[in-house]
């Protein structure tokens, strides 16, 4: 048998012992008082494991996971098997370094893991993503922050949440209260046992007229401070390099 934990936006995480996810869901939702009234789910399976399934009627989502180990509360992760950043670029100072690099990166893996380093660097905060479309999905490219491994390999379908939408109207997307605005995917949240509360989501725009590669997001910045104008064209000029780069692949 095998350990899995079932989670919900608003709810508890609970963990059960079953042979499969299936069952797992099954037990979960009966823990969670959610067993009675659901007469369909759509079920995902991404493809590190886990499931995002959501009841039709309601709306409302479900995470199952198998159970991990407490991760690092500062880990960085980058996937297609990126190499970790080299001490070289790492300890670049000067900003204008890494926006050249950003531009030169070869692979475009590379490339949003430097752009989310010097995002993080010109505005400090808890953690942060670059999450780019791939074929019909929203893709993890990379994630820093507490518990950011349980990201790995997740896939999320075009428009969820607030990068879909930032995405969809090439807008800028402030919000002090992420939790509580309906666009927020808090399926995410679950399937990390994250909070996000403050979020800057940032459109890295494609040529005029040609819609956009993804978002670079950051979130929850330190007590006491809030997403501004100039935090904000910070991370604008970070979404250009990458933008940039990107292009190149066209």
């Amino acid at each position: 048998m095998a350990s899995f934990s079932v989670s919900s936006r608003g709810l508890p995480t609970v963990e059960v012992e079953a042979p499969n996810w299936v069952a797992a869901l099954g037990l979960g939702l009966h823990e969670l008082g959610k067993g009675a009234g659901m007469e369909r789910l759509a079920c995902e399976l991404l493809p590190n494991g886990t499931v995002i399934a959501r009841d039709i009627k309601s709306g409302m989502g479900f995470v199952v996971q198998a159970a991990l180990e407490p991760a690092d509360d500062d880990e960085l992760i980058e996937l297609d098997d990126l190499e970790p950043l080299t001490e070289e670029v790492e300890e670049r100072d000067d900003p204008r370094s890494l926006l050249e690099a950003i531009e030169s990166a070869d692979s475009t893996a590379s490339a949003a893991s430097l752009a989310l380093t010097l995002a993080r660097e010109l505005v400090p905060c808890e953690s942060g993503a670059v999450i780019l479309e791939d074929r019909g999905y929203l893709r993890f490219v990379s994630v820093v922050g507490p518990h950011a491994r349980r990201l790995i390999g997740v896939r999320l379908p075009a428009g969820t949440g607030v990068a879909g939408f930032a995405i969809e109207k090439q807008r800028i997307v402030v919000l002090d209260a992420a939790h509580e605005d309906p666009r927020h995917c808090g399926e995410v949240d679950a399937l990390t046992g994250y909070t996000t509360e403050q979020i800057l989501v940032v459109p890295v725009k494609r040529p005029e007229g040609g819609g956009c590669h993804g978002v670079v997001e950051l979130m929850n910045l330190p007590v006491g401070q809030r997403f501004g104008t100039e935090q904000i064209a910070k991370v604008k000029s970070v979404a250009r390099a990458l933008a940039e780069r990107l292009d190149q692949d066209r």
